[in-house]
């Protein structure tokens, strides 16, 4: 075991299981961005936004596929935009994240 998997596991035991993990928000603009509050690791932030979007539109590569993921910058502050299809409908979305919380910060 490494001593970035024991610091992960400890920051994880502190949070606990069902901390919130995103504010939810429109999404449908910066203004309106869904606000990722996990901090640690990285790519635990990233993990939640396609929470966010399996939560709000079904399964991915069954009810919806992404097509595009960007990192953008708006006042400052960083944002994932990410474009989705929703696969009944063929209908595009595109969805706004704030990734500030986790965005730049170290993997241990």
């Amino acid at each position: 075991m490494t001593w970035r998997k024991v610091y992960y596991d400890i920051l994880k035991f502190i949070s606990g299981p069902d901390s919130q993990k995103y504010v939810d928000n429109v999404g449908d603009c910066f203004a309106n961005a869904i606000k990722i509050t996990i901090s640690y690791p990285p790519l635990e932030g990233v993990r939640a936004e396609y929470d966010y979007l399996s939560a709000k539109f079904g399964r991915m590569q069954v009810d919806w596929e992404p097509i595009m993921q960007r990192l953008t910058h708006d006042k400052g502050k960083p944002h994932d935009v990410i474009e989705i299809r929703l696969i009944p409908s063929n209908e595009r979305k595109i969805i706004y994240f704030n990734i500030e919380s986790f965005y730049r910060k170290p993997y241990f």
